[in-house]
């Protein structure tokens, strides 16, 4: 019987399950339906494409169920799939050498939409907080005449009617 999923190693946390579970003559909608993980996430792990799952902690989750289901022992595929998981992916040419770049930021680079928006609105208040400062009086009271400030030695008599 040929194996639908290709496989790089036999030794992959993916080809062990996959080989369990032919030998124990299961199919994928047996092993989803007893231990509930996704059918699409059984295909992923017999893929090794672990990036298809939701998270690092599913995938270690949906093993040990998984490994259950065909006989083998949970732990050793999680650390199976620890080893494997640590492994860096074998560059396609030889020789290869990654490009590492810096992470920071070009000197010419714009930034974000919302952080030039925000500086908008603090200068916006800033400059109203330094106009009420500059519009208010500057002893902090209105000068009102009161008392003794009248003069009254200039009446005026009202104007006569016509």
């Amino acid at each position: 019987m040929t194996s639908l999923y290709p496989q790089l190693s036999t030794r992959t946390p993916g080809a062990l399950l996959f080989r369990a579970r032919e030998e124990a003559g299961l199919t994928l909608a047996d092993v989803a339906a007893r231990s509930r993980v996704p059918l699409s996430a059984l295909s992923a792990i017999d893929e090794d494409d672990y990036d298809r799952l939701p998270a690092e902690t599913y995938a270690r989750g949906f093993l040990r169920l998984y490994a259950r289901e065909v006989g083998l022992n949970p732990e050793a595929i999680v650390k199976a799939f620890d080893a494997y998981r640590v492994q860096p992916a074998a560059p396609e040419g030889a020789g290869y050498t990654p490009h590492v770049t810096s992470a920071r930021r070009p000197v010419g680079a714009r930034r974000a939409r919302g952080s030039s928006a925000f500086g908008l609105a603090v200068g916006a208040i800033v400059t109203a907080i330094v106009v009420a400062i500059l519009w208010s009086p500057t002893d902090g009271v209105d000068k009102v005449p009161v008392g003794s400030d009248f003069s009254s030695d200039v009446v005026e008599s009202p104007l006569e009617r016509p």
